[in-house]
């Protein structure tokens, strides 16, 4: 937090107000799905749910400083892979 001109505290904005499209071949995974996470309970809601209705939730990035067409997935591995193996 820091102040302006007049002393008042001022936040920064740690989001954009936009949302925008991406493809997935835009995001740049930060961990690696665990092994067997494909075979669980959860990953089976995600991908029924991705069937049934589409991405609910939106994953979180946060734009590569070194390459504008680049985002890097913070949460939302287990989403973007069941979205990922839908369209396939």
């Amino acid at each position: 937090m820091s102040a302006d001109r007049r002393g008042t505290h001022v936040v920064k904005l740690a989001f954009e107000y936009d949302t925008i499209d991406l493809a997935i071949e835009q995001l740049v995974p930060l961990k690696v799905l665990r092994p067997g996470a494909k075979e669980s309970k959860k990953y089976a809601q995600i991908r029924s749910s991705i069937k049934a209705i589409g991405l609910v939730e939106a994953p979180v990035v946060a734009r590569s400083l070194d390459d504008a067409a680049k985002f890097f997935l913070l949460d939302g591995h287990m989403r973007i892979e069941a979205l990922n193996r839908s369209l396939k």
